[in-house]
């Protein structure tokens, strides 16, 4: 029996094998603030270590595919890339949290040199909250699958014609052959298109972390 009488059979499953697979991908945090050309996403110091660094004009992913639920409206992909980072709701309140804390070190110990001063042990609480941070990203489009010649294919296009609640959506930095899937991105036509290797991705010139993260 046709696939096609029933929609939405295998809806996403080319998506999440070439871009969202864990080989392919890791998540380095959520969506903070969401609009048609910018996303501020939320992220953590131990994500940001674990994921190889985020260094400027990486690509991220953000999707709100749900592969246990049963809508297929999400079955799409943003690709966004870091311009810079992005203040916190919160962020003002934690710096005068840290800066109390500072006041008090300087006020109850004798020696008020840098090192006594300035590396105090906040408790673990307060030293987990001050280590989330903001990226702000433009949105560059959207991927998603399209038929051709009856075959499952990877398009894009350069804008966005939905988005969801920020809370549904998870953020990953693309890795290895996902990071190669985006960058060599080719627009699907019914012809052959010959590909020339021309070089690598490199987003910044310190490489200790980049060299780590393989």
């Amino acid at each position: 029996m046709s696939v096609s009488l029933f929609p939405g059979v295998g809806a996403g499953t080319l998506l999440e094998s070439t871009l969202l697979a864990e080989t392919r991908s890791i998540r380095i945090g959520a969506i903070h603030r969401l609009d048609y050309s910018e996303a501020i996403v939320l992220t953590h110091d131990k994500w940001k270590f674990e994921a190889g660094g985020i260094p400027q004009y990486t690509f991220l992913l953000a999707t709100a595919r749900d592969i246990d639920g049963d809508s297929h409206d999400d079955d799409e992909v943003l690709l966004l890339r870091v311009d810079g980072t992005a203040p916190l709701a919160m962020e003002s309140d934690l710096h005068a949290v840290r800066e109390e804390a500072l006041r008090a070190a300087l006020s109850s110990n004798g020696d008020a040199s840098p090192s006594v001063v300035l590396d105090i042990n906040l408790d673990p609480f307060t030293k987990n909250r001050v280590s989330f941070t903001g990226l702000r990203c433009r949105i560059l489009g959207t991927f998603y699958e399209t038929d051709i010649d009856g075959r499952k294919r990877l398009d894009f296009g350069a804008d966005v014609d939905n988005f969801y609640a920020t809370s549904t959506y998870r953020v990953l930095k693309p890795i290895g052959d996902g990071l190669s899937e985006i960058a060599s991105y080719l627009k699907p036509s019914e012809k052959n298109v010959e590909r020339v290797r021309v070089g690598a991705v490199r987003y910044s010139a310190t490489r200790r972390r980049a060299k780590v993260a393989k």
